[in-house]
């Protein structure tokens, strides 16, 4: 019910693996799995492929963005914080971690560009309420 009400906001959903192991340490059998598996599961509940992909904790190496190229990825965040990319290699994009406790000035510093204007404020309410786990 929350990745369906995530993805009826507009957010992208991609994969993370089954068990969030460390890809570069597995067998290529084994990464393939948990690859795979994953994404067959989300596409099958939100009824559209997933390609886009995020590293369990930043562990690749070519083997893996390999495996991701073969099974119709297009395009994985490694752990590197930044917020310009290179995109010559779309299998080692970075990200930068959102942390709850920060204001969109915050974060906009972090990300290394301007915040909103003086008087800025936030869209108001109201937002969809995520639906209760096990309901």
């Amino acid at each position: 019910q929350q990745i369906l009400w995530v993805k009826s906001l507009g957010i992208t959903i991609g994969d993370h693996t089954v068990h969030h192991r460390a890809l570069a340490k597995l067998s290529s059998a084994q990464a393939e799995a948990e690859i795979v598996d994953a994404q067959q599961t989300l596409e099958g509940l939100i009824g559209q492929p997933v390609v886009d992909f995020c590293y369990p904790i930043g562990s690749y190496d070519p083997q893996v963005e390999a495996q991701l190229q073969a099974d119709g990825f297009q395009e994985a965040f490694a752990e590197d914080n930044g917020a310009q990319e290179n995109w010559n290699n779309r299998f080692a994009l970075s990200r930068h971690e959102v942390l709850g406790s920060w204001s969109v000035i915050s974060w906009a510093s972090a990300i290394g560009i301007a915040p909103p204007p003086a008087g800025w404020t936030p869209p108001p309410p109201p937002y969809p309420a995520p639906p209760l786990v096990g309901s």
